[in-house]
């Protein structure tokens, strides 16, 4: 049962992803908004998954209060869906969150907390990793457009992402002709069962072995990790320009591949639609898992 509810609820978050891929007309005139917008989609979302849940325990709890059953067994069956309830609760206060928070999610620095030690990050991008949007999703975003935003993919593309990012997560190159033993570097450090990589944007004052200036660093797992290639600003952190720079020479597909110039530029078959429209900038953030 747990194995069929999964994959109810992954057809679930998938199809309501193609509809927002696909903005049919209903569903827009619904829910009152031209542009794919985070917060209705994931009230949206969460709203159904919420109705889903609900329609799953409200299912046993008839059938079984009709039957000619002892009290006991029924409280049995009924504690199977125990965890339903704690679901609910999850959801309903992940929803009270991110409207509560909606208002002030693009507040960039409080110029009041100025003064403090502790740089503040103005804008924080976390990315469950996708290697196809990293060009055209994490260099816009973090050079300046919008804050605190999400993209979803399958965590085994977070190595190839760090290691395109200059990201120190591994020792020096392989070998292509021996198997050097024992190697430090084991994929399952930087992606267990799930992993994010976040990248905060900071402005942080001059201190005695920097100049305040606008910098970037890289959490993996809630673990900041040094750039590899440079290290110049407070707490090893990459000053904004340098990243930039190093971030228009990240080769594109045609380059690596030396792809005919008829071929398709975009890996979207994973997305689909929803990959076109972030990279055309009309998408605020993909949901999927």
């Amino acid at each position: 049962m747990r194995h069929s509810h999964r994959f109810c609820r992954r057809l679930d978050d998938s199809l309501l992803a193609a509809l927002f891929a696909r903005k049919l007309p209903q569903l827009w005139a619904i829910l009152g908004d031209k542009r794919f917008n985070q917060i209705v989609f994931w009230n949206f979302t969460i709203a159904v998954d919420i109705l889903f849940d609900v329609t799953i325990i409200r299912v046993p709890f008839i059938y079984l209060w009709r039957l000619q059953a002892p009290l006991r067994l029924k409280s049995t069956v009924w504690g199977c869906f125990a965890a339903r309830f704690l679901n609910i609760a999850g959801l309903i206060w992940l929803l009270v969150e991110i409207n509560r928070s909606a208002g002030t999610g693009r507040q960039l620095v409080d110029s009041s907390r100025r003064h403090e030690r502790n740089p503040i990050p103005e804008y924080r991008y976390r990315m469950y990793p996708s290697p196809q949007t990293l060009v055209p999703t994490i260099h816009s975003r973090v050079l300046g457009f919008d804050a605190n935003q999400n993209n979803n993919s399958h965590d085994a593309n977070i190595t190839p992402i760090a290691a395109a990012l200059g990201i120190d997560v591994s020792e020096p190159h392989l070998p292509n002709d021996t198997i050097p033993f024992p190697h430090t570097y084991h994929t399952t450090n930087v992606v267990p069962m799930g992993s994010h990589l976040t990248l905060e944007r900071m402005t942080c004052n001059a201190t005695a072995l920097s100049k305040a200036g606008v910098f970037v660093c890289a959490i993996i797992n809630e673990a900041l990790f040094p750039w590899s290639t440079c290290q110049s600003g407070p707490g090893f952190l990459r000053p904004l320009a340098n990243y930039s720079t190093m971030i228009r020479r990240v080769p594109t597909l045609e380059e690596t591949c030396d792809t005919p110039a008829g071929y398709p530029k975009y890996l979207d078959f994973f997305f689909g639609s929803i990959i076109l429209q972030l990279r055309r900038g009309r998408l605020v953030s993909a949901y999927y898992y």
